[in-house]
């Protein structure tokens, strides 16, 4: 079979990224298929027609005249018309499943980071509880007292969102090396600006959010106990 197959396709951009698609594929040419017995009873094929169209030309009007024209009177082919628009809409809408799985095992994680959070600061909290009594008695405001955690809980929630916009930004080149034959050759993955700002803003505010509960035991800190 590869004896049959005198030329090599080392980059077809708009051949990767479906669900079926486990492996490079081999273009042949018809003789060579059929040469090579590959099509048998009982073999699903698909025959697929490329047609270059000019620059400026509406590859979405001519697939609806095509279509139409291909039809007949009836109305009905078992012939179909796709132009890129299509294409992009398919690939668009399947990355936009890929998305929204990344967003649903992304919230898991910052809930179980969260809860994680909260568990630590609490026993953090309770191994300072001597130093706020010791502040409490010498005339600070628990206010004050309130706002020495939760600043030192925005900084490491800081420092944590830095450190994991970093390692995205590189790391996510090496997944797409990772997946060469899988995802679309041209397909650059990184970390853009807007989702930079949301991870610092989530990591800042979202340690505070969710150590929330522990701060009211500063509020029941009783310094004569």
């Amino acid at each position: 079979l590869v004896s049959t197959a005198r030329t090599f396709f080392d980059r077809d951009p708009g051949g990767g990224f479906t669900g079926l698609t486990l492996a490079p594929k081999i273009y042949l040419g018809l003789p060579q298929v059929e040469s090579s017995n590959l099509i048998r009873f009982g073999s699903r094929v698909t025959h697929t027609c490329f047609i270059r169209l000019p620059e400026r030309a509406d590859g979405a009007e001519v697939a609806t005249r095509l279509g139409a024209a291909l039809a007949g009177p009836e109305g009905k082919s078992d012939l179909r018309v796709s132009s890129t628009v299509d294409v992009n809409r398919r690939l668009g809408r399947a990355v936009g499943y890929f998305s929204s799985f990344l967003g649903l095992a992304s919230m898991a994680s910052l809930g179980l980071a969260g809860l994680a959070g909260g568990y630590l600061f609490r026993e953090h909290l309770r191994g300072r509880r001597r130093e706020i009594a010791i502040l409490l008695s010498l005339g600070a405001g628990r206010r004050q007292c309130l706002l020495l955690p939760m600043g030192e809980l925005a900084l490491l929630g800081l420092g944590a969102a830095c450190l994991a916009t970093m390692l995205s930004q590189a790391l996510l080149p090496l997944f797409s090396r990772l997946f060469v034959g899988l995802i679309p050759v041209d397909l650059h993955l990184g970390v853009d600006p807007a989702s930079a700002r949301m991870t610092l803003v989530i990591g800042t505010a979202g340690s505070l959010l969710f150590c929330l509960p522990v701060y009211r035991r500063i509020l029941a800190v009783r310094p004569l106990s």
